[in-house]
């Protein structure tokens, strides 16, 4: 079930700025990332009832490199080095390729926090009052100071005792609200860079992106 983001209040709260420093400093000192998900999106902005559910792996390392692989309902890729992103479609075999742009973030705030420090320096926070998805986790929301064109808003839900994002909802400049859920964190498992180079399987055709 997605859920409406209430602000919560406007001055962070000594409590939820100690833990905002916890989670900054667990995802700078991070060099990888990786974890199941399942993402719940709407596909209309009056009824959000109309939802896609995606599930699948994603591999998070410093440098803005991703692997987020799609196996249901059915299998999708997205490949990031840091500087060139890939999108793999295995049933058309057709791929994508362009720019990793600061609107990637889109996609996945998450990537962005792997390996850097400075979450106050981009984010305002805010304390939220709804019961968390996961019993015990803390609830907050983010605003961006540097204003998108893509999010809105982003509320996450952290498990106070890992320090971890295990929840993220992010609602897109269209009011389309993207829900992700995280299970079987694994950190610092020593992804080798080479896991983040996409290469064309044989036949697969390029359709657009840079030459």
């Amino acid at each position: 079930m997605l859920l409406s983001i209430s602000l919560g209040q406007s001055t962070p709260s000594p409590t939820l700025n100690a833990l905002v420093d916890s989670v900054d400093r667990t995802y700078s000192q991070l060099k990888d990332f990786s974890a199941d998900f399942k993402q719940i999106s709407t596909l209309s902005k009056t009824n959000l009832n109309q939802t896609r559910q995606d599930e699948g792996h994603l591999y998070l390392a410093k440098g803005r490199k991703m692997f987020f692989q799609y196996a249901a309902p059915e299998e999708r890729l997205w490949v990031t080095n840091g500087k060139t992103v890939f999108y793999y479609d295995p049933e058309e075999r057709t791929y994508t390729q362009d720019s990793v742009k600061e609107s990637t973030a889109d996609m996945l705030p998450l990537m962005y926090l792997v390996g850097q420090s400075g979450l106050k320096d981009r984010f305002k926070f805010s304390q939220l009052s709804r019961a968390p998805i996961y019993p015990g986790d803390s609830v907050i929301g983010l605003e961006l100071r540097k204003k998108s064109e893509d999010i809105k808003e982003i509320e996450i839900e952290v498990d106070p005792q890992r320090k971890l994002i295990v929840w993220m909802l992010i609602v897109d400049t269209n009011d389309l609200r993207h829900q992700f859920m995280f299970f079987n964190i694994k950190t610092n498992s020593n992804i080798k860079d080479s896991f983040f180079e996409f290469t064309p399987p044989a036949g697969a055709r390029k359709v657009k992106g840079l030459q």
